[in-house]
């Protein structure tokens, strides 16, 4: 049930960052709770997880990464096991760069490019598919 609910909310921040290109505090708050109902945090380890709040701080100081990107990359890594990690980062970086091509291809094709660029990349939602994936690998 819990797995339905982290799907739902998932959905939800997916199409919000699509539409708005933006991602709230409270669903990503729920990613947070599902990720850890799921998973119960059996193979949690701080270390690991530190260094990824550090690298995505970095990320977002060099404007690499929005800040409602990083925090659902956090939420979602709560719940993901770490042997499942490298996975789950690939996807999303797989999954992106589909979406970079595609959006490219949207904006030169519609004599648009500049205004695709400035409007930015919803990774919300490849963050959301790979997150989704990883807490299920984790609970599985």
């Amino acid at each position: 049930m819990f797995f339905c609910l982290l799907i739902g909310i998932s959905g939800f921040i997916a199409y919000r960052d699509l539409v708005e290109r933006r991602i709230g505090n409270w669903p990503v708050f729920f990613i947070v709770l599902f990720s850890i109902l799921i998973s119960g945090l059996e193979s949690f380890s701080w270390q690991p997880y530190l260094f990824v709040v550090f690298a995505g701080l970095i990320l977002f100081k060099i404007n690499a990464f929005a800040g409602g990107d990083i925090k659902l990359v956090w939420a979602y890594l709560l719940g993901i096991d770490q042997q499942w990690w490298s996975v789950v980062f690939l996807l999303i970086t797989g999954l992106g760069g589909v979406m970079a091509v595609g959006y490219l291809a949207y904006g030169y094709f519609t004599k648009n490019l500049e205004a695709v660029r400035k409007r930015g990349l919803p990774y919300g939602v490849p963050i959301a598919i790979g997150g989704c994936l990883g807490v299920w690998l984790s609970s599985v």
